[in-house]
């Protein structure tokens, strides 16, 4: 049962740390696109 749990705990700990560096991708692509987007949308309204 030990055995399983510590190997459940680490692929937990794994799937934890690549949806943190997920979501640190997510917000530097979507901190990045909004000001091209308001860009494009001022031009526009120019």
């Amino acid at each position: 049962m030990e055995i399983i749990n510590d190997a459940e705990l680490i692929r937990s700990m794994q799937r934890q740390q690549h949806i943190d560096a997920e979501l640190l991708t997510d917000a530097n692509v979507r901190f990045e696109q909004p000001l091209e987007k308001n860009n494009y949308v001022l031009s526009e309204d120019e």
